[in-house]
């Protein structure tokens, strides 16, 4: 497992945590709205207890989106609980693993063993050597973009020393 997978993880991992806190505080909004809603029909009973026959009537039609978004994203709130433990399980799997294949003794390893780390330590090359790459073309890209912005700088000065040239002797004719 390389740095960037653990990278991926830990932003996985963040995000996750970031919609589990929006679904609790969905849940908490959700809940106080329940609330007010429990407190509005119980002073309305208090106030006139016949019309609770009416509005129970008119209960029976009214399109219960809002419940059932509230149990859509309690389904996803635990689901995402799950998800959450399971890649705390597996990140924590993963760090506990990782060993630094360059500190390692070869001595007691089996030639199969060491096999595995000259492709290990190959692959960390390959990666090195592509990062060094992607680097030098960034840099390479860049010092072109600051050549350019000189060389436009440069022409844009010379258009102004050439305006204020054209002023100077304008002026001096007047």
């Amino acid at each position: 497992m390389s740095g960037m997978d653990l990278e991926r993880l830990a932003s996985e991992l963040k995000s996750d945590k970031a919609a589990r806190d929006a679904l609790i505080e969905d849940n908490k909004r959700l809940e106080a709205e329940a609330k007010k809603l429990e407190k509005e029909l119980k002073t309305l009973q208090k106030e006139d207890p016949s019309s609770m026959f009416l509005f129970y009537e008119k209960a029976t039609h009214i399109d219960c989106e809002g419940y059932r978004e509230y149990m859509e994203a309690m389904k996803l709130k635990e689901s995402l609980k799950r998800q959450l433990a399971s890649e705390k399980e597996r990140l924590r799997i993963l760090i506990e693993s990782r060993t630094d294949i360059t500190e390692m003794s070869v001595e007691p390893l089996s030639q199969a063993e060491l096999i595995r780390i000259v492709k290990q330590l190959e692959r960390r090359k390959v990666d090195a050597q592509s990062k060094l790459h992607e680097a030098e073309n960034s840099l390479n890209s860049t010092a072109k973009e600051v050549a350019k912005l000189r060389d436009a700088q440069k022409m844009y000065q010379t258009e102004f020393d050439l305006r204020d040239r054209k002023r100077g002797t304008t002026r001096l004719q007047r």
